[in-house]
Parts: C-alpha cells; structure tokens; sequence
C-alpha cells in the first residue's frame, strides 16, 4: 500500500454557511477517491469541494519543510524519551 498525503481547506460547516454534508465533502474525496491513486496526488492542496487549489508561498518553501521535519522529529524523540 502506498500514502498519499495531501492538504485540505480547513473549511467546515460550523463555521460556515455550507452544510455537514458539503463540509465533508473534501476530506472523504480525499480519502476514497480513486482519482488520488490514479492520478498520483501527494503534496497537493484541495479547496472545498475537493477542487485542486494553488499551495501557499510556506507551502512551497523547501527549507521551511526540511526546518518543520527536524523539529518534528525532535520533538517526538523528546516524547518517547521521557516515557
């Protein structure tokens, strides 16, 4: 089995005008679309409605990602330290 990892709007219907249904929408086209397999989506954005969207300029920062990782990976190393 493979991981596609990809973003999605933080758009919800408690904080809008759509409704729950609509608000799930992005989330479960992201998780049991065969398109993300068949197209080979990782790393990409999806706005509401399951609609490919444009990644922000910190989206696109490599340094800001590799920075994000290593401390990512610190502090879990830190965590499982201390049990």
């Amino acid at each position: 089995e493979q991981v596609y990892a990809n973003s999605l709007h933080p758009e919800t219907y408690i904080t809008s005008a759509i409704s729950p249904d609509d608000g799930a929408i992005t989330t479960l086209y992201c998780a049991t679309s065969p398109e993300i397999e068949e197209k080979n989506y990782r790393g990409r954005y999806f706005d509401p409605y399951g609609i490919e969207g444009e990644k922000s300029s910190h989206a696109k920062d490599d340094d800001l990602a590799k920075r994000l990782w290593e401390f990512t990976e610190n502090l879990i190393n830190e965590k499982l330290s201390q049990k």
